[in-house]
C-alpha cells in the first residue's frame, strides 16, 4: 500500500471521527420544548467541503454503522442524512448539474416512501416540509433572486430531515400521532438550523475569499523577487 493511499485513508478517518464526535453533541433551542439538533448539523458547509473528500463519507457511514451495532447510537440512520445534506448543500451552492436530484428527486422520493408506509400514510401533513426544496429549485429555475447560499442551506436541512425521517419510519415503531405532533417542533427546528447553516456558510465564504487574496498577494511578491 503506497504512502499516498495511507495518508488519504488517515485523513479521511480523522475527518470521519471528528464528524462522529460532533454528531454526539446536541444543541437545544432555549425556550422551545423538544427543539434540538446535533452540532454536526450546524456545520453542513464544512462537512460538504471535507466529508465528501478522501473517502471520508464512506468511513463516516461505516463508523456510524459500527456505533449503532455496538449500541453506542440509538439512531438507525447511520449517518446517511448527514451525507445527503452535505451533497445537496455542495450541489446547490455550486450550481452543479446534479442539484435537481437533491433539491427535487430526493425530497419527492421521501414523500412517496412516507406515504407508502401504513403509519406514514396517516400523517402525510408531516411531509409538507419536503416540498420546500422543490419549490426553491423551481423559483431558482425561474431566475428569481434567491441567494444561492441561503437556498443551499434550506435544501440541505430539509433533505437531511427527509432522509432521516423515512429511515426512522421504516426501522422504528411509531404512530401517526407522533409524526403529527412533531410538525410544530420541526418547523422551528429546521428554520433555526437553516439560519445557522447559512451563517456558517457566509463565514466560510469570507474566509475562503481572504485566503485567495492572501495567496494572490504572496504570488505577486514572489514574482517581484
Amino acid at each position: 500500500m503506497n504512502k499516498r493511499l495511507i495518508h488519504s485513508l488517515g485523513a479521511g478517518a480523522l475527518v470521519a471521527a471528528v464528524c462522529c464526535t460532533f454528531g454526539l453533541i446536541r444543541v437545544t433551542a432555549p425556550g422551545i420544548s423538544g427543539c434540538s439538533f446535533t452540532l454536526l448539523s450546524c456545520i453542513t458547509p464544512l462537512i460538504s467541503l471535507y466529508l465528501l473528500q478522501r473517502r471520508s463519507a464512506a468511513l463516516f457511514v461505516l463508523l456510524k454503522t459500527l456505533g449503532y451495532a455496538a449500541g453506542l447510537s440509538l439512531a438507525p440512520t447511520l449517518g446517511l442524512p448527514t451525507v445527503a445534506a452535505a451533497m445537496s448543500y455542495r450541489s446547490v451552492n455550486q450550481g452543479r448539474d446534479g442539484q435537481s436530484l437533491f433539491a427535487v428527486g430526493l425530497p419527492l422520493m421521501a414523500v412517496f416512501l412516507f406515504a407508502l408506509h401504513p403509519v406514514g400514510g396517516q400523517a402525510l401533513a408531516y411531509t409538507a416540509f419536503w416540498l420546500i426544496p422543490p419549490a426553491l429549485f423551481a423559483a431558482m429555475s425561474l431566475n428569481l433572486r434567491i441567494p444561492r447560499l441561503l437556498a443551499a442551506a434550506v435544501v440541505s436541512t430539509f433533505v437531511a430531515h427527509a432522509v432521516g425521517s423515512v429511515m426512522w419510519l421504516y426501522t422504528m415503531p411509531t404512530t401517526p400521532t407522533l409524526w403529527l405532533v412533531l410538525i410544530s417542533v420541526v418547523a422551528v427546528e429546521r428554520l433555526l438550523l437553516a439560519v445557522i447553516v447559512s451563517a456558517v456558510g457566509v463565514v466560510m465564504m469570507v474566509v475562503q475569499r481572504r485566503r485567495a487574496v492572501v495567496r494572490l498577494d504572496c504570488g505577486r511578491c514572489i514574482a517581484k523577487v
